[in-house]
């Protein structure tokens, strides 16, 4: 066989082998926000708005904006059914009825298009304008939904969507960039009405594919000035835990697969997009971590402190084979490796007796009962004058504000003692005082008189922890799994972002999923 013929045949299969396209890409639905306190939507190219039962849709030109808002309980005039185009008709025809009504709606009432007035705050009010309203609509009735979108815009009529089901309610989609107040999104941007213990909530969600959604995470998850290697280990990491996410809610029936916050992983959209996490996306298209052939869960974070930790020091559950807690040199550079955090005990006593539902009284102590592998705290019992409970590290983040539960603390005090020797004045800390009385030198009484300029003021000493807790720790997050400082220094050491990734979760496999 020629060179030629040969060449020709592995150009017809590689021709005639699957690519991966567009279509097999996931798609994934983000939480952007959940009853916004003001939500203005717009696009610098014309787009569309579609109502989802009915399939209705209206085009809106570029930097054309809406201004969202959820109503609940108000009464409304449905003055007519019928489709969007003749409702625009008939809303301009009647320019001059509207002006003693007021301006219009047009969208979905109850999964139908209509025309509509309102709202009403009572059904005497609605009753009013509707028996005039008949005169030219002899068909308008008075209607009332559970909820409703209104949507304002620069127009002779507003738009609006009244139902009681929850679901997707509306989409916007086009060509261009969708902005949702101040930030652009890929993909399309949906309006979601979620009911929870009777009360509903707007969710409004972006939906797109996990590429494109991968370009506004890895780049704020990570600076993009970043090593490429360590990018691409974030962008691999990422990929594996929204994938995993998108499964799972797939079979929950969630309303969206991810939120936009440390809680999942951190999505800015558009305006977070740089041409280097894109580069690291791009190069890594369909990559995923497994472990036996299943997704595992892609636990990251900022800082270890110089060491990672076992998943079940941490979060409730069986030890994971590929969360181990590692060695992580290297992490030096983040200004997270080594802090201090001055904490009140008051404060710290309350958070704790809300979420324990223990009363404390007056917390006298704390000790550490168990650690990690990384010396991080696992458990610590919390003494108090009137009951004492246990907490985890991840509990005592949340309670003192912590950065890490890799930590040690002191106590301090606001109670601040001078005295005056040949070298000046020097500050003692109450422990170090003593008293002189006829039987001799003696620790400071449990409450003593200080004298100043105000008069004689009495503080009482007491066994208790001191006003302040100074906690001093290393790094900054959960610790287990990939320690983005870590990947960092791997990378500059040379390592690729494969051998980035089987460091921090042993025994993984890097696969192409799609």
């Amino acid at each position: 066989m020629s060179k030629i013929a040969l060449f020709l045949i592995l150009i017809a299969l590689v021709l005639t082998m699957p690519q991966a396209s567009a279509e097999d890409v996931p798609k994934i639905r983000v939480l952007l926000a959940r009853n916004p306190s003001s939500l203005e939507i717009t696009s610098d190219e014309p787009f569309l708005i579609r109502w989802i039962v009915s399939g209705s849709s209206l085009e809106l030109g570029e930097q054309e904006t809406l201004k969202v808002s959820l109503i609940s309980g108000s009464y409304w005039i449905v003055l007519e059914e019928l489709g969007i185009p003749d409702a625009l008709n008939r809303v301009t025809s009647l320019s001059t009825f509207f002006e003693s009504t007021g301006k219009p709606l047009i969208g979905e009432s109850s999964g139908v298009p209509a025309i509509l007035l309102g709202p009403y705050s009572s059904a005497d009010q609605a009753t009013a304008v509707l028996n005039s309203a008949r005169v030219t609509f002899p068909e308008a009735r008075l209607s009332s939904f559970a909820y409703a979108l209104k949507m304002e815009v620069a127009r002779s009529y507003n738009l609006i969507w009244g139902g009681e089901a929850p679901g997707k309610v509306a989409q916007f989609e086009g060509t261009g960039l969708i902005r949702v107040n101040s930030r652009r999104y890929r993909g399309e941007i949906s309006l979601y009405l979620s009911i929870k213990d009777s009360v509903g909530e707007l969710l409004v969600l972006n939906e797109l594919d996990l590429e494109s959604y991968l370009y506004g995470v890895v780049p704020a998850e990570m600076p993009f000035e970043w090593p490429l290697e360590a990018l691409k280990a974030q962008a691999v990491a990422s990929r594996t835990y929204a994938l995993k996410r998108i499964h799972e809610s797939s079979s929950s029936g969630h309303p969206y697969d991810i939120n936009t916050t440390v809680s999942d992983q951190v999505y800015r959209g558009y305006e977070a997009e740089k041409e280097s996490a894109s580069q690291a996306v791009d190069a890594t298209r369909g990559e995923v971590l497994t472990y036996q052939g299943e997704l595992i869960t892609a636990a990251f974070h900022s800082c270890s402190g110089g060491y990672t930790e076992n998943n079940e020091n941490v979060w409730k559950g069986i030890a994971v084979p590929y969360l181990r807690g590692v060695p992580s040199p290297g992490e030096e550079g983040s200004k997270y490796f080594q802090w201090s955090r001055t904490v009140t005990v008051s404060a710290m006593t309350q958070k704790i007796e809300e979420l324990k539902k223990v009363a404390l009284g007056q917390i006298t102590g704390l000790e550490v009962l168990e650690r990690g592998v990384s010396g991080r705290i696992k458990t610590l019992n919390v003494i108090g004058t009137t009951g004492t409970c246990t907490i985890s590290g991840e509990e005592l983040r949340k309670v003192a504000d912590l950065p890490s539960a890799l930590v040690n603390w002191e106590s301090d005090t606001q109670l601040k003692l001078f005295v005056l020797s040949g070298s000046g004045t020097q500050e003692i800390s109450p422990n170090q005082a003593f008293v002189l009385s006829p039987s001799g030198l003696s620790p400071l009484p449990k409450k003593v008189g200080i004298l100043s300029f105000y008069g004689l003021k009495e503080e009482e000493l007491s066994a208790e922890l001191e006003e302040f807790l100074v906690f001093t720790g290393n790094g900054w997050g959960h610790g287990v799994g990939m320690p983005q400082w870590g990947a960092k220094a791997r990378a500059e050491e040379g390592k690729g972002y494969q051998e980035i990734l089987t460091y921090y979760y042993q025994g993984v496999l890097v696969e192409k999923e799609y």
